[in-house]
């Protein structure tokens, strides 16, 4: 009579227990708990570091256009109601192929209304200003670009207004949003609150506030007329 066939002991012991496959889970889970936020950091700064080259060749298109016309571009949104502001940049002259999103935001308005691009405060005339003689006030020329920065909010403030739209000093807290802006940091965290600005121009000449610290140029006086 044949005995059935075995096999080696070493064969049948092979494999893992369940102990050993939730060891292993949980140390997988555990490198993925410590990798996450590393990779988000990442992210977050990859981010910051192309929006502000946007804003760099945004601001260098702007130049460009105070050249041609010895003003800037007058104030944008960042969901550009009309047709001036940064638009002004693609059309009719092509100062930039296209207008870059600002990534903390989205290429597409989101369901709660937010815009894509970037928005600009500027003491510069529309066209049709400018054809009637109209001058910028104080004859300052200033220009800031900015993005929402990663807490994706926009903290600037009364930027029909600006740089003349400071209050009596001291200036209003940082997150009081009133007449002026505040300044994203990455020392204070790379999800810290503020917008990422790039400012052109005489833009230290009028009378505003930056994160909590008054500035009152040549031009503060002009902040009643």
């Amino acid at each position: 009579m044949s005995r059935p066939c075995l096999l080696p002991s070493r064969l049948r012991q092979s494999g893992f227990t369940l102990i050993e496959l939730l060891i292993v889970i949980a140390i997988i889970l555990i490198l993925i708990a410590i990798a996450l936020p590393n990779f988000l950091e990442a992210q977050i700064r990859a981010k910051v570091t192309r929006v502000k080259a946007d804003l760099r060749t945004v601001a260098t298109a702007l130049e460009a256009y105070f050249v041609d016309f010895t003003t800037y571009p007058p104030d944008s949104r960042d969901d550009f109601n009309g047709a001036e502001g940064l638009k002004q940049l693609t059309t009719p002259l092509k100062y930039l192929p296209s207008l870059p999103f600002d990534v903390f935001v989205g290429d597409t308005p989101s369901v709660d209304g937010r815009a894509p691009y970037f928005a600009l405060a500027s003491t510069g005339l529309t066209f049709t200003q400018i054809r009637g003689g109209l001058r910028p006030q104080g004859n300052i020329h200033a220009f800031v670009v900015n993005s929402h920065g990663p807490d994706t909010f926009d903290w600037f403030q009364d930027e029909n207004r600006w740089p003349f739209n400071g209050p009596a000093h001291p200036c209003p807290t940082p997150t009081s949003l009133q007449c002026g802006t505040t300044s994203y940091t990455p020392t204070n965290g790379t999800l810290s609150t503020g917008n990422i600005h790039h400012f052109g121009g005489e833009w230290k000449a009028g009378h505003w506030c930056l994160d909590s610290v008054l500035i009152r140029g040549s031009g503060w006086n002009l902040l009643s007329l």
